[in-house]
């Protein structure tokens, strides 16, 4: 293990040192201590070189001491756990850690991909929107391969994520963001006012950039039982209704999550007033070299000398635009660092560019009178100012102003707003002054949320306004001579050369000129880099700051992690899983179950050594040659009652049902209100006042929510009710020429003769001795068939007893692939149904009532939905039986050449029919009915077959006159 050379014997206020911690750097031995950083640690061990660059693979190094490093990117564990790209400035250091560069190959100091350095002429800004154009060949062949290679940073390891994830939703009075001096301030201050307040700050601990001296405060913050702290919580996004996303790390900093601990919780937060105390972030200068490891922000240098007890380095130049710096030198020194020189740019100095390759050497010192001089050093502190944090309000749409005196965007103060800024994100500067107005910010938030006409902020903006008018920073700063590169945005390798290219290729507006150059489009959006990239837009247009204006930010504010968002909602969890009453009996069985929307539906029973056709094949043979049954447990059931339910119903379907005489069904059809169907289904009256109504699977839901929307707005003062019964039932259907004769043996009270219970009939009895049923004699397969509905507990009980008592007569159980075949067989329209076709194109226009009005009845008579040259459905039924065809396969005429205007429609279902012994298709074909008889060819260029030439026929294959239903 290598020592600590840069660590100081006693300083770093973070620190335990009674636990020393190791852990790993590209496979190599460190150590560190609790309370460090990943970042604070491989300084504290001299390690300066710890990533490459995105574009050039430059070598780059810590730059910063905050979340929104653009350069010291690593990967973090190995196996399941594997992590890209997070900023080693935010990882907190544990036992055993192991860390990599990533982005290099084949080691981080030797990288031959820093080849492109030597073609960064032909890798300026903008050269993937020339470069790959032409021959456009190439880009299949060569580019793109290539590219993808390159593209990227870290890696995913591809395996499992083993770890679990939280969502919580959260409300409060009012929620703080951001815990430094003024957010402290904000949130004491407004609980004090009897508001319930959470305070979230991103970092571990509470107190901003230096907490020195905010012990007491921080401690009688926690004392006070109206406010929840959230520390270790970054929130990413401002979303409607002051609503906002927030990710806790709860068991980031530990090498593996205690039991039963996520790892991270998502919280949606729901804040009445909000006050945001997000900061500011310091910005760089630019100027040769600039992006060298050993170059990094004077903020991050100061505290890794405060909190963390690390030299930055041993000899230093320290370079400034404004007064945060004043005390840098000081504490460099008392650290044992020398100070080479210290450059202030409105004096004059500046540092022209940076020597060394992998690190700092030296640097070249142009001052006011133009002599330049080469000083030696390993380390150069910059400040060009700081950029208050106006990201979240930029999400809520507010576009900042720029202040001349501050050199900053800053938020505009709106009149009557639900939000409240203060601290560095105003633009104040003295730790005094953000306490100050963060007790008033907090103060008036409390106010406005309890007596909103009480709420005075004239403290609130006299104080801004009075240190606006005070401050004089200097502005942007680039140096002016020097041939080195100078970067912008350090982790796209954005130079002050791409931006004024941008602007000399006629890209004006700010955000074409971030997308040109990919300004402010990595993992940290530019918050170091994006000022200075508007600054030299405004230098090189001729056009000031304000006018440039600037970029729109987007969540997340920072990266967030895919596994967060999902939570547990991933695996055999990403969704919820419907299983119905018959699941377990299907799986005893041997079934085999298929995802069907939200439904683990049984898909077909195979028997020893059967392949799936097989096992299809012969369930389909049993319903047609004996019995068979199925589980519908899945179809949406609605329970329907009222003296107007008969009108209701009449309304929202095509056909009528005002006179279905009690104890019959019938089918109905839903269409939209544009004319197009909605939905088919079943209406049941088992009383004059009492309605049972099916629909189908898939649109069970959209079913129940339009009727709610028919009788809660359309129709309110009809007086009708009606519940979704979906999980209430169990159904079974029992079809077959046989059917009759099971169905007698468990319903031995029913007289289930043709002449006592013809087609379409629908009773209320009871089956299994005394269990309630209602039992409709309803077909979709084209036989004689019984849906019979018991209460969902029974619905095992009935299988149990359908299998039994069917025995004798060779019932088989069938799934929906058997189903789906007995349909095609039979014409009946299932996946037809797809929300652009009409009755007329389903062949079901005698559905439609001419003698009443419904729901879709004028909309469907436009001239768009009664063309004759409409795709209507027909069948079709290959010249060679043995022939297949895919659904979605496209249907021209014969000899006619491939083209868009020859397509003529397309496979809507495709099955093998055992039954008629050949492969047949529903389709939906242009003037299809005019066209019976008609040899066509079937293409399916998406997988390169052979047309297959079909006739145009009925879709009724099987039985076109219903005879065996009605038996």
């Amino acid at each position: 293990m290598t020592s600590q050379t840069n660590r100081l014997p006693r300083a770093g206020r973070r620190l335990d040192r009674s636990k020393p911690i190791s852990f790993t750097f590209d496979g190599k031995r460190y150590g560190g201590f609790e309370g460090d950083t990943l970042a604070s640690a491989l300084l504290a061990n001299g390690v300066r070189l710890v990533a490459r660059s995105f574009k050039y693979h430059r070598p780059r190094g810590i730059f910063t001491c905050d979340p929104h490093e653009p350069s010291a990117l690593v990967q973090l564990r190995s196996g399941a756990r594997q992590e890209p790209n997070i900023p080693a400035t935010m990882v907190e250091l544990y036992d055993g850690l192991e860390a990599a560069s990533q982005n290099r190959w084949p080691s981080l100091q030797y990288d031959l991909m820093s080849v492109n350095q030597l073609f960064a002429p032909f890798f300026a800004a903008g050269f993937y929107y020339k470069t790959f154009k032409w021959p456009a060949k190439f880009w299949t062949g060569l580019y793109e391969p290539v590219i993808r290679r390159a593209a990227g940073m870290g890696r995913l390891s591809g395996k499992i994520d083993p770890d679990t994830y939280e969502k919580v939703h959260h409300r409060c009075d009012i929620l703080v963001i951001g815990g430094g001096a003024a957010g402290l301030s904000a949130a004491r201050a407004a609980a004090q006012g009897g508001a319930r307040v959470t305070l979230v700050e991103e970092h571990a601990r509470l107190g901003g950039f230096d907490s020195t001296g905010l012990e007491q405060d921080i401690a009688a913050l926690k004392a006070l039982e109206n406010v929840r702290i959230l520390p270790r919580t970054m929130v990413f996004g401002w979303y409607d209704g002051n609503t906002f996303g927030a990710v806790e790390q709860v068991s980031d900093h530990l090498a593996v999550p205690a039991a039963h601990q996520p790892r991270q919780r998502l919280w949606k937060i729901a804040a009445a007033q909000v006050i945001l105390a997000t900061g500011a972030h310091e910005r760089s200068l630019v100027f040769g070299n600039n992006d060298r490891p050993g170059v990094m922000l004077a903020s991050a240098a100061e505290r890794y000398l405060r909190d963390y007890g690390v030299r930055p380095g041993d000899r230093a130049v320290i370079f400034t635009t404004n007064d945060s710096t004043a005390g840098l030198a000081t504490a460099l020194e008392a650290a044992g660092v020398t100070i080479a020189a210290v450059a202030d740019a409105r004096d004059g100095d500046e540092i022209e560019t940076v020597h060394g390759r992998t690190s700092v050497k030296g640097v070249t010192l142009r001052q006011k009178d133009g002599s330049t001089r080469k000083l030696t050093c390993d380390v150069v502190c910059v400040s060009g100012g700081w950029n208050p944090a106006v990201q979240l309000l930029a999400q809520r749409g507010q576009k900042p102003r720029w202040s001349d005196s501050l050199q900053a965007f800053l938020p505009q103060q709106m009149a009557g707003a639900d939000f409240l800024c203060t601290g560095s994100l105003a633009g104040l500067e003295d730790r005094e002054a953000c306490q100050i107005h963060g007790r008033i910010a907090g103060d008036a938030a409390a106010r406005r949320f309890t007596a909103p006409d009480s709420a005075d902020l004239t403290d609130y903006h006299a104080l801004l306004e009075a240190n606006e008018h005070s401050a004089a920073n200097c502005a942007y700063f680039e140096a002016s001579a020097g041939t080195s590169k100078k970067f912008i945005d350090l982790q796209h390798d954005v130079t002050a050369a791409d931006i004024a290219l941008a602007t000399r290729e006629g890209y004006h507006s700010v955000e074409h000129v971030k997308r040109y150059t990919t300004l402010g489009m990595a993992t940290d959006q530019g918050k170091t880099s994006n000022i200075p990239g508007i600054a030299a837009m405004s230098k090189a247009l001729g056009t000031p700051m304000g006018q440039v204006g600037t970029t729109g930010f987007r969540p997340p504010y920072r990266p967030v992690s895919l596994g967060v968002l999902a939570g547990r909602s991933r695996g055999r969890h990403w969704r919820p899983i419907l299983r119905t009453p018959l699941h377990g009996w299907v799986a005893d069985q041997g079934g085999v179950f298929i995802e069907s929307g939200l439904w683990h539906r049984s898909q077909y029973f195979p028997k020893p050594g059967e392949t799936m056709s097989q096992a299809v094949n012969r369930e389909v043979q049993a319903v047609r040659s004996a019995v068979g049954f199925c589980d519908v447990s899945t179809l949406g059931k609605i329970d329907l009652q009222g003296p107007d339910a008969a009108v209701f119903l009449d309304r929202v379907y095509s056909n009528g049902f005002a006179k279905l005489p009690v104890g019959k069904s019938r089918y109905g059809l839903m269409l939209r209100e544009d004319g197009i169907v909605m939905d088919d289904g079943t209406v049941s009256r088992l009383a004059e006042d009492h309605y049972f109504v099916t629909t189908s699977s898939a649109e069970a839901e959209a079913v129940l929510s339009h009727l709610e929307y028919c009788h809660q707005v359309l129709w309110p003062e009809l007086d009708v009710v009606f519940a979704d019964a979906g999980e209430d039932w169990a159904g079974i259907s029992l079809a077959g020429p046989r059917a009759r004769e099971v169905l007698a043996r468990i319903a031995t009270g029913t007289d289930t003769s043709n002449e006592a219970l013809p087609f379409l009939a629908a009773r209320e009895t009871a089956i299994l001795d005394g269990v309630p049923a209602r039992l409709f004699r309803i077909s979709f397969s084209g036989e004689l068939a019984y849906e019979i509905y018991v209460p969902a507990p029974y619905g095992r009980p009935l299988a149990e007893a359908l299998e039994r008592e069917g025995a004798d007569f060779g019932i088989t159980p069938y799934g929906v692939e058997a189903l789906d075949v007995l349909r095609i067989e039979k014409g009946h329209v299932s996946s037809e149904l797809n929300k652009f076709t009409t009755a007329g194109d389903l062949g079901l226009g005698m559905m439609m009532s001419g003698k009443k009005d419904f729901i879709g009845r004028a909309l469907s008579t436009r001239p768009g939905l009664t063309d004759p040259d409409r795709e209507v459905v027909v069948g079709l039924k290959p010249l060679d039986p043995a022939r297949s065809f895919r659904q979605g396969a496209h249907i021209t005429a014969k000899g006619a050449p491939l083209a868009p205007e020859n397509d003529a429609g397309y496979i809507t279902s495709a099955a093998w029919s055992p039954t008629l012994e050949s492969h047949i298709a529903i389709a939906l074909v242009r003037r299809g009915r005019e066209r019976l008889g008609e040899v066509v060819e079937i293409i399916d260029p998406l997988h390169g077959e052979d047309p297959v030439p079909a006739t145009i026929v009925s879709h009724h294959f099987y039985d076109p006159e219903n005879a065996r239903v009605r038996s």
